[in-house]
């Protein structure tokens, strides 16, 4: 997808569809020269009758700014483009005529690459993967995120972010990933195809770092992948944050990786801030606002950690280093970093999710805090 698409020049409007019209559904060519001749002509060469400021699409080459796929071209069927002479089909064809107008363009191009799922299956491996694209939502009442990123580990974890303004979505465990979109130009989502184990805050969350009550911006400048010294692997995101007309605040390396024990599972995301100029930045571990209630807030080991009871029942250990905590209430958990230009510091984050509290839970949020 480009920041702003080529113009897709496509159908015109001709007027309110009759019964006649919906007879003419399984006669698909016909449909094609009756709502899209007069634009992109008869045999979709871009030379049809009507008058434009600029030339139609012609579907002979076979490229279109929002992807070669059905399910591309069905989409600005329904939607239109904004600010061009492409309206909306949503409600002047139905659903069974604009798939048909949809398959039928393609046709008009050049050949396309049919494959095969195994062909479009990528695999967890024990190096990470990464994964670009858009996204479908991640749950029910979320949206779509039109650029997103999966993050594959070899525990076959998958860590879903958007990345428009970098936050987590939430963690997937199964599968890794199939996707379509590298198919001619594109235009489909990625689809993720582990089970979600744990969402951020619902699945659409809140950003993690602010100064005072403003939300930093997180804007995307990479990932990255490292090898250990015992042969295996370390992979994460790196973003800047940004408080807007003032730019960059702090440059963030977060490195993900899954937590497993016997009574409870979850993941770790590891931080190094790096300041580029002075400043104060507020790191929020809990946010006003939510339902899960608190149970209770303790030191354990090298680690602080707030426990919430969620509403499914089930107990979330949300673990923080302490240095920098300030502020802890019933509503809103920050860690406060006031540093110096050229300082780095270092955060760790961990989240295990548990059936019941028990003296037996308490011992592995130990563990792992040691």
């Amino acid at each position: 997808m480009h920041g702003r698409p080529l113009l897709f020049w496509f159908l015109v409007l001709a007027g309110p569809f009759s019964a006649q019209d919906r007879s003419s559904a399984s006669d698909t060519p016909a449909l094609f020269v009756q709502h899209c001749a007069s634009c992109h002509g008869k045999t979709g060469d871009g030379k049809g009758w009507t008058e434009l400021d600029r030339p139609a699409r012609s579907f002979k080459d076979g490229s279109f700014s929002y992807g070669n796929t059905p399910d591309a071209i069905f989409r600005t069927l329904t939607t239109g483009i904004p600010g061009t002479p492409m309206p909306s089909f949503d409600t002047s064809l139905g659903e069974e005529q604009r798939l048909a107008l949809a398959e039928y363009v393609i046709t008009l191009g050049p050949p396309v690459t049919r494959v095969e799922r195994s062909d479009t299956l990528m695999e967890f491996g024990e190096r990470p993967v990464f994964v670009r694209g858009m996204l479908p939502p991640i749950a029910a009442g979320t949206q779509a995120r039109t650029r997103g990123l999966l993050l594959g580990t070899s525990s076959g974890m998958t860590f879903e972010y958007r990345t428009d303004d970098v936050r987590l979505l939430g963690l997937r465990q199964g599968e890794f990933c199939e996707r379509t979109d590298w198919v001619g130009r594109g235009g489909t989502e990625l689809k993720p195809l582990g089970k979600v184990v744990h969402l951020m805050d619902g699945g659409d969350p809140r950003p993690t770092f602010w100064q005072d009550d403003t939300a930093l911006e997180a804007r995307m400048r990479g990932s990255w992948i490292r090898s250990l010294d015992d042969g295996s692997y370390t992979a994460g995101l790196r973003y800047l944050l940004r408080d807007g007309p003032n730019g960059g605040v702090a440059l963030v390396e977060e490195a993900c990786d899954a937590l497993a024990r016997n009574l409870a599972s979850g993941f770790r995301r590891t931080l190094s801030i790096e300041f580029e100029r002075e400043s104060e930045v507020r790191l929020r571990v809990r946010h006003p606002g939510e339902e899960n209630r608190l149970v209770g807030m303790l030191p354990i080991g090298r680690l602080e950690w707030i426990v919430l009871r969620r509403e499914d029942g089930f107990y979330e250990c949300r673990g923080f280093t302490p240095d920098h905590r300030e502020g802890s209430s019933m509503e809103k958990c920050e860690l406060v970093l006031s540093e110096e230009a050229g300082t780095t510091s270092r955060i760790e984050l961990l989240t295990l999710v548990a059936p019941e509290w028990s003296t037996a839970i308490r011992q592995e949020l130990g563990e792992v805090s040691q």
